[in-house]
């Protein structure tokens, strides 16, 4: 176990405790960000907010957390960690505000103890034994809310991830709609961290379910396929792009039998026909779409598939 301590704060999204301002942000004033970041560093070294149990002969201080003089009943601290905890929070379309995760961080050290270990050499020798147990515990809760206009689509998801590190939590942006100015409000156990877009919106993958499967039929070695376009009126005028792929159903390692690429205008409704060999069994075509235009991006991605035909 590694005795140098690593103890990465962001100073927008330290878990505050005690802290005043924190319980409230006026957003129409300035904020001050050195002296935000100054009441931050000062706040990791006296934790005293949230949800939190200690052990009443370890004195954990941030500030100098391997106290190898922390004599109790015989023994001394050794080595001391916290426990990481990490969620995903996902918000989606016109959704200002996500829901609220919860984390939970324990912090360990190792206890150890000096027993007589005598030898020939030196009858007054001792070993070190050494024993992790928890002495504290922190749990605080994570949400993401957003300040300002905001231009999403109904399927399009942000992605973000809230980290809790002893009595220190950390939000990242994973997948984001815009860039963000971050901002930290709350208090206590539950903190909310504001985010305001700032530049144009950045395009995003299209709906894999935006296409749906309405005929699937079969006549000799020739197929037909009719997909619907649940998104036909926001992507008017632009081009999409599909990937067919007849595949033969055999458990995990399905047989790929056909794959073809079609482009369309974007409409309601499209049809695709092709042709290939085929063997008895159960078939399904599945797609992958691609919008071109300036909606979404223009990544292929999954779509979803047919129902089965049992094919003798």
């Amino acid at each position: 176990m590694s005795k140098k301590s690593v103890f990465l704060m962001s100073a927008f999204t330290v878990c505050l405790g005690s802290l005043s301002w924190a319980a409230d942000i006026n957003f129409d004033q300035k904020m001050d960000i050195q002296k935000i970041t100054g009441d931050v560093k000062a706040a990791s070294k006296d934790f005293s907010g949230g949800v939190y149990y200690g052990d009443p002969y370890y004195n954990s201080g941030y500030g100098n957390p391997y106290n190898n003089g922390n004599h109790h009943g015989g023994s001394y601290i050794r080595n001391h960690r916290v426990t990481s905890d990490c969620q995903d929070i996902y918000t989606r379309g016109s959704q200002m505000e996500s829901g609220r995760v919860m984390l939970t961080s324990r912090e360990y050290v190792d206890e150890c103890y000096r027993y007589p270990a005598p030898t020939q050499q030196n009858p007054n020798a001792t070993e070190e034994r050494c024993y992790e147990r928890e002495v504290g515990y922190f749990s605080r809760s994570a949400q993401v809310v957003f300040r300002g206009q905001k231009d999403m689509q109904p399927w399009e998801t942000e992605k973000f991830k809230a980290c809790l590190n002893g009595p220190a939590m950390d939000l990242s942006i994973r997948i984001p709609a815009y860039d963000y100015g971050q901002f930290l409000s709350g208090g206590g156990n539950d903190m909310v961290y504001v985010l305001e877009p700032r530049g144009a919106k950045k395009l995003m993958d299209p709906d894999p379910e935006g296409l749906y499967s309405t005929v699937f039929t079969r006549d000799g070695n020739s197929f037909k396929v009719v997909l619907n376009d649940r998104w036909a009126d926001t992507y008017k005028g632009e081009k999409i792009t599909i990937k067919i792929q007849l595949k033969k159903s055999k458990g995990n390692t399905d047989s790929l039998f056909k794959e073809q690429v079609f482009e369309f205008n974007t409409a309601a409704q499209y049809e695709i026909n092709f042709n290939s060999d085929i063997k008895a069994g159960k078939f399904y075509v599945r797609w992958d779409i691609q919008r071109n235009g300036m909606v979404s991006n223009q990544n292929m991605i999954a779509g979803r598939q047919t129902e089965f035909m049992e094919i003798q």
